[in-house]
């Protein structure tokens, strides 16, 4: 499960708990085996079928998702406000298209923005193109639009999207779920069966989660640590193969391990393993990773991108390094593990920190924006 795909599962858990009645309409390809309709206590998921129109391949895959038959859905749907998620998406501009008819108050939640792709000259005219004509459309439709960072909402206003429109709301994290039932203690210890030091790093595999430069760091890490391990964890999105031959051409290949996609328990239980959290990312909005990696008392680096010096105050309670910088992360990473007070000292201040961002408190602010567009 992706970061926004995590936001909408815990937000609709959050809001049932609260007494709401919700339906989450989603895609999936035709050759998919899951119920069409699946209800969880309060929530009923909805499935569509699901047309990908690929804009690219390279530098990422990038693509359209067209469902032919949620428009209808939309529009018949006894809902008192839809809230849509992501820009540059099919089922936000559909459900604009779907409120305009039906006069339904509609939210979007912008997660990422045009920076999350690597620029090139198609994928620029592409965007543009867009962003004149359907996303236009969207954003005017839209009763509220929700950023989960400042930076994300200073692209919103110089685009020239109405200021009274956008609210700023953070991502929210699972720290109860996340932590079951009892505070676990971070072991700081090498691994006696491996004898290793872990470096975890968690997104999908593509350029702009900027995992070429984390494998640049290891030689220079190497170095200083003896038996380290780099673990990514993450769908590959067409950049594994390019990761594989810089590790071989770095000859850290027997270092870095490459771990695909993992269920969320699963990805908890390497977080919880993980001497260091490591986020190497080019562009970001507000990383959900980062937030549970925190949660969980980890002592995180991550780049001054998106939303991230939100959420990192440097060296209180994370390290903050230039996007792009192998030799910073390097320095970071051998800092961390060479200090063991240090790294404690973070984990528990980044652990302290993200309390506020739990998913009943993001809840709540979310839904009182529903109440305010009913009003509209």
């Amino acid at each position: 499960m992706g970061g926004r795909e995590r936001y909408v599962y815990n937000l609709s858990m959050a809001l049932a708990r609260r007494g709401h009645e919700v339906h989450v309409f989603t895609g999936e390809p035709p050759s998919s085996n899951l119920r069409r309709i699946r209800k969880i206590g309060n929530v009923t998921v909805r499935r569509f079928m699901s047309m990908p129109i690929r804009l690219a391949s390279r530098p990422i895959r990038i693509y359209y998702r067209f469902l032919p038959t949620i428009l209808h859905a939309l529009v018949k749907e006894r809902a008192d406000v839809v809230h849509a998620h992501e820009y540059f998406h099919f089922t936000t501009d559909i459900s604009a298209l779907a409120c305009k008819i039906s006069k339904k108050p509609l939210i979007i939640t912008i997660h990422g923005s045009r920076g999350n792709m690597i620029p090139t000259k198609a994928l620029d005219a592409t965007a543009d193109i867009y962003d004149q004509t359907i996303g236009s459309f969207t954003l005017k439709a839209a009763s509220r639009i929700i950023v989960v960072s400042k930076q994300m909402k200073r692209e919103l206003m110089n685009r020239g999207v109405d200021q009274r429109k956008i609210v700023e709301i953070p991502n929210g994290v699972n720290v109860k779920e996340i932590n079951g039932s009892r505070d676990y203690n971070v072991d700081w210890s090498i691994d006696a069966r491996d004898q290793h030091e872990t470096v975890l790093s968690v997104g999908r595999l593509a350029e702009s989660k900027g995992y070429r430069y984390l494998i640049d760091a290891i030689p220079q890490i190497l170095e200083k640590i003896n038996g380290l391990k780099v673990v990514l964890v993450g769908k590959d999105h067409g950049y594994k193969e390019e990761l594989l031959r810089q590790a071989k051409n770095l000859g850290v290949s027997d270092v870095v391990e490459f771990k695909g996609f993992v269920p969320d328990a699963e990805l908890i239980e390497y977080m919880r393993k993980s001497n260091v959290f490591v986020l190497p990312s080019l562009y970001e909005g507000m990383p959900s990773v980062l937030f549970e990696a925190m949660s969980l008392g980890k002592p995180v680096v991550a780049t001054k991108v998106g939303g991230i010096p939100e959420i990192i105050e440097n060296r209180r309670n994370g390290i903050l390094v230039e996007p792009g910088s192998s030799a910073q992360l390097a320095e970071a990473i051998i800092e961390l593990i060479g200090d063991e007070a240090y790294a404690r000292k973070l984990g528990i201040e980044g652990k302290e920190s993200v309390k506020k961002y739990s998913w009943e408190s993001i809840s709540k602010q979310i839904e009182r924006e529903y109440y305010e567009c009913l009003k509209l």
